[in-house]
């Protein structure tokens, strides 16, 4: 198992023959000395950390396991990073180096063992699981309700929104997709919302496994927003939306959720926004949900919120539908007070986002 193999290997190499005995997993867990749920924010092992920000989550794209910590804006990146960074090291390779002498070399004996978090955790209510077919052939029908809104088919993908073909929950199916009656797939980081705007049964209308620390939008937000407002809105469709109107926007889990203190102040301290300004729904959850985030953080920062006037539709997709791009941005001008940048609206390559792009 250990062998001359190692000795040898340097660079990439050293790194993949170490994590073809090892998994990620066990290179953060053994050196946090606990097991954690990936995906889920904890507190972080470079501070004194009493609001739980730091993350370990599965990057869509990559495949990896990647760290995040919301208080620092330097501590990010993959499991060898994070040896890097945790142990004071100066360079990756001195990371790679001590993850084979500290687990593989030192502890082949299993002087340490991380259990992993499922074996802690057995008697936790069990998580529902998302799952759901990707549909080949969008009918006109769900390319219509998007462009609708000006978000073309082709620009979905950038927005991490996805068309289905049917949903299952613990393997489960839950719902087919008819040709009037389409499920949309809102990707949040590594959980799931599922949407299907026509169905008459409301309880189906909506499926989700996202948390309060599942903000939609924030993996869209550019490096350099070059505006120092955003808006906090209800929903990713109404994010979409918005970015193609030119005007940045998140949106928690639910209008009931707060945006967490740590978010709040990563995209004060380090993307430079300036001033919030919450947009939900014209209607009694809609206002309850503003005035809650209103509250909260009035006398930190600089927050607002307002609401679509009573002789329009009730949320910004509505209002963008019936009065198209040019009428729509006047109208928002004029409720928010402030321009939109032109260049929020050409969106970088469909279906590709920075590997900086973390909770």
């Amino acid at each position: 198992m250990y062998n001359v193999k190692f000795a040898i290997s340097t660079g990439k190499k050293f790194e993949e023959e170490i994590l073809n005995e090892l998994s990620e997993y066990e290179i953060y867990a053994f050196y946090l000395g606990y097991a954690f749920e990936v995906g889920r924010l904890f507190s972080s092992p470079f501070r004194r950390d009493l609001r739980p920000s730091f993350n370990v989550y599965r990057d869509d794209r990559s495949g990896k396991l990647l760290f995040k910590d919301f208080g620092d804006i330097n501590r990010k990146g993959d499991c060898f990073k994070f040896v890097e960074q945790y142990k004071g090291l100066n360079t990756r390779q001195k990371a790679v180096d001590a993850v084979y002498l500290d687990i593989i070399l030192n502890n082949k004996q299993g002087k340490k063992t991380i259990k992993t978090f499922r074996e802690l955790s057995n008697k936790a209510k069990p998580k529902s699981v998302i799952q759901y077919i990707p549909k080949i052939d969008i009918n006109v029908f769900e390319k219509n309700y998007w462009e609708e809104l000006g978000i073309s088919i082709d620009e979905l993908p950038f927005f991490k929104i996805y068309v289905a073909e049917a949903l299952y929950i613990n393997q489960e199916e839950v719902c087919k997709s008819y040709d009037e009656d389409p499920i949309f797939i809102y990707k949040v980081f590594d959980k799931i919302k599922a949407y299907r705007p026509y169905t008459k049964d409301k309880k189906k209308k909506w499926f989700s496994n996202c948390t309060r620390f599942d903000i939609q939008g924030w993996e869209q937000l550019p490096e350099f927003p070059e505006t120092d407002t955003l808006i906090i809105t209800k929903s990713k469709k109404d994010v979409a939306v918005l970015r193609k109107l030119g005007y940045l926007a998140i949106a928690p889990s639910s209008e009931s959720t707060l945006i967490p203190h740590n978010a709040m102040k990563v995209l004060s301290e380090e993307y430079g926004f300036r001033k919030f300004i919450v947009l939900y729904d014209r209607d009694d959850g809609g206002m309850k949900g503003a005035r809650k985030m209103f509250l909260q953080y009035r006398g930190t920062y600089n927050i607002t919120f307002k609401f679509i006037p009573k002789t329009y539709k009730k949320d910004v997709s509505d209002v963008r539908k019936v009065l198209g791009k040019e009428r729509t941005i006047n109208f928002l001008i004029k409720l928010l007070g402030y321009e939109p940048n032109e260049k929020l609206t050409i969106l970088p390559t469909y279906g590709t986002l920075s590997d900086d792009k973390t909770r």
